[in-house]
């Protein structure tokens, strides 16, 4: 990468290192401070942070997708993490379900599926008009692991939480983390 002597010194004094000396020595302070701290300084001056162990399986758009995961989660009220509002739904359609006496076991979409067709079989209206999100006021939940499952374009399941450096979280992340496990953070760190 070619660097101007300029951009390098805001680095170094954004790190608290010397900004003296020559290129090649200024850009060698900044890339061991990096390897140690696992940091690094994007274009636009923002620090990114490793949030994965250095083991991890994890290929780039599936640290990507756990990101998104952590990113999205610190974005959603209290009680729509614990309480997993957005899950709901699943929850309502098995109750639909289990009246009509259609099997509700499996995947939330297979439920539905299996509605639909017996709505269209028996021509009765059961599910009617409801809305896709569960709102509380005027806040409203949204499901982080289908956010990012659609935005990185993934499919099936990851083990994010295994291969998750805990340190390199930051705090309303790891907050929001430890609410969507349904964990206390001491809990989560053990």
């Amino acid at each position: 990468m070619n660097h101007d002597y300029r951009y390098l010194q805001k680095i170094a004094k954004r790190y608290n290192l010397k900004a003296n000396g020559t290129k090649k020595n200024l850009l060698k302070r900044i890339k061991n401070y990096e390897t140690q701290h696992k940091t690094k300084v994007l274009k636009g001056g923002q620090k990114k942070t490793n949030y994965f162990l250095k083991n991890t399986k994890l290929n780039q758009r599936e640290q990507t997708y756990c990101r998104c995961i952590y990113h999205v989660a610190a974005q959603q009220p209290d009680w729509c993490l614990t309480e997993q509002a957005y899950d709901k739904k699943k929850a309502e359609l098995q109750k639909i379900a289990k009246k009509y006496r259609i099997d509700h076991t499996g995947l939330k979409q297979d439920i539905l599926d299996r509605i639909l067709a017996y709505q269209r079989k028996n021509k009765l209206n059961i599910l009617g008009k409801r809305k896709r999100t569960i709102a509380k006021g005027k806040k409203q939940c949204y499901n982080p692991y289908s956010i990012c499952s659609k935005s990185t374009r993934r499919k099936g399941r990851i083990e994010c939480f295994k291969n998750t450096n805990l340190k390199n979280l930051p705090k309303n992340e790891l907050i929001a983390l430890a609410k969507l496990k349904g964990k206390s953070l001491k809990e989560l760190r053990n």
